[in-house]
Order: C-alpha cells, then structure tokens, then sequence
C-alpha cells in the first residue's frame, strides 16, 4: 500500500516511494517525511500563525521591481505571506542596476536601495539590496529577534543591519508573519511603549525622561506615545507653573479599563510561559517589573525567568524628579 506523505519543505502531498518532491524539487528521505495526521495538525497551527495580510511598500523601484534609485514609496497595499515572499524574491542584485544608476553609486551620489518594507502597527522589517550578490541588508524595529538573528538595539537611536543570503531572508519574513500573527492574536489595545507609558502615568510618573530610560527608548518616541494616549482619552495632560512649562499627567478612566485588559493579557503570556511573546514584549513587562504591579498569579521571578533582570533601569526612577515633565 502506498502510504501518504507530506513534503517536509513546503508540505505537498508525496509518496512514500518518491525520491523529490514535484513542487519544490526538495529530496526526500522517508525517515524525514512526517506523516498525515501529525503534519497537519503542525502545518494548520503554522498556518494560522502566518494567516495576516501586513503593509507593502517598494522603494528604489517601480511597480514592476525594476531599479531607479527612487526615494518614493511605492504602497502595494496589505499582501499575503506568500506574496512577501515574492517580492523579496524580486529584489534586484546590484548587478540588475541599469548603468546610469551605477554610476551614480560610483560617483557618490545619495542613490536609494532597491526594498522591500513590511510594516504592521510598530513592527516593521526592511530587507534591501545593495551590496553582496545574492545577499541582502535587513533592518528590524519592534522585534528583537527573528529567525534566530538578532536585532536588538545596542542603544535607542541605531537599528541593527544584518547582511543575509536571500535564503535567510526568506526565513526571516516567515517569522515576521508568524510573530505579528501571534501578536494579532493576542489583541492587545496598546503597544509595549504605550503600556508602559500608561502604567508610569498610574504610578504618578509624568517625566519623560524618566520613562525613557525605564523602557529604553527616546524621549521623542515616549513623548508621541504620550501624544498618542492623550489624543485616545487614556491620559490627560495638566499643566502647572506661572508659564505653564511643567506637565504633568493623570491616567481617565478609560485609560485605567484598557490598561487593566492588556494587564490581564500579559498575565497570561507570562503564566504560558509564551518566550517569544514575552521577547516582544519585554518592555511591558520590565515596567511591571519596575513598579511591583504585576498581574495576579504572577511573581517578579516569573518576569526574570521570560526576559532576565532589566539591568541598570529600575534605577532611573531614584533621585529624580518624576512628578513633571518639562517640554
């Protein structure tokens, strides 16, 4: 009897007599082969993961992927895992730049790469093509680690640049997809940042300064969060002081039942011991960390086992003046 079986690269149906596989042409070793049940039930949860439609943008390229050196954005809408992973494929090598564009390179002159930009909420992923043949230049922000690289900031201003073969690339779009799914699924209200900025603000800290060093983020982008809270009616922003220089602020009610919700959601992470969501999210659980409001059921060591001690920060918030923020 012939025993179905599951390619163990891209999951076509094969035989157990089959030595490739007629979709992708990967060889296949029966011992490497999973079989029916097993497989699907793996593949539907993989599929589930990855089931997001995440922002499309171009630069350095027109609509048919042919270099021009273009800082303008060309928006191809919210696309499917699969297409990502087409127009990855579709970025030029170096050597696919028309002559005009290489000398431009050659001479100086500010010339953009050729990219793809995968965006969804905070989280984006760059991956262009300007150096190396067969290798591209990726860039994370929001994810501190992706297909086993690692993209976390050595300080709060420079994104880390990894150099990867377009295999690895591949992969690495596949765990953007499967990571935002993930966060998709959890449903969380606010970012990382804005949590954390929300849960100062409840413990009567206003000072961004303080806040950015407790998060390890900028002032600006603690402020744009603060912004971004105040314009939603979780926060109101008070002023105080003869010339009104000094803010401080005060969390609504609102704010305190969405807060409370994304609390008990992160509670839950941290109970499943959820380590890539707690990766992504470390920021959040830092600052419950920091100001001993932890969700219920939950203890510091729990935080310290996901995401380890948040070293040199809960400092941040001695001897400082929390109470008011100065713009």
């Amino acid at each position: 009897m012939t025993v179905s079986m599951f390619c163990p690269n891209c999951g076509a149906k094969v035989s157990e007599g089959d030595n490739y596989c007629y979709k992708c042409g990967n060889k296949l070793e029966f011992g490497e082969l999973r079989d029916t049940q097993k497989y699907s039930e793996e593949r539907v949860k993989f599929d589930e993961s990855i089931n997001v439609r995440i922002n499309c943008a171009i630069q350095g390229m027109d609509r048919h992927f042919r270099p021009n050196g273009s800082y303008d954005a060309i928006d191809l809408g919210d696309i499917t895992f699969d297409e990502a992973l087409d127009a990855v494929r579709r970025l030029p090598d170096k050597d696919d730049f028309p002559p005009r564009l290489l000398k431009e390179l050659k001479e100086g002159h500010d010339v953009c790469p050729a990219a793809v930009i995968l965006s969804y909420d905070e989280y984006t992923l760059n991956i262009s093509s300007e150096g190396e043949k067969g290798h591209l230049d990726v860039v994370v922000d929001g994810l501190p680690e992706l297909a086993g690289w690692d993209f976390r900031q050595k300080d709060p201003v420079t994104l880390e640049v990894h150099t990867v073969k377009r295999k690895e690339a591949e992969e690495i779009v596949k765990d953007f997809y499967r990571k935002v799914g993930q966060m998709k699924a959890l449903g969380l209200a606010l970012s990382p940042l804005e949590f954390s900025v929300l849960m100062a603000v409840k413990h009567g800290i206003s000072n961004s300064e303080v806040i950015a060093k407790l998060t390890g983020k900028t002032v600006y982008e603690v402020r744009s969060a603060i912004s971004s809270l105040a314009s939603d009616d979780l926060i109101k922003v008070r002023k105080k002081g003869l010339i009104r220089k000094k803010r401080y602020y005060e969390i609504t009610p609102k704010g305190e039942t969405i807060l409370l919700g994304d609390k008990e959601k992160l509670g839950k992470v941290i109970k499943d011991r959820e380590e890539d969501l707690a990766d992504i999210l470390a920021i959040s659980l830092f600052m419950m960390y920091a100001l001993h409001d932890l969700p219920d059921g939950v203890s510091a060591s729990d935080i310290v086992y996901l995401v380890g001690e948040p070293h040199g920060r809960i400092d941040a918030i001695q001897d400082s003046d929390i109470s008011y923020d100065e713009w």
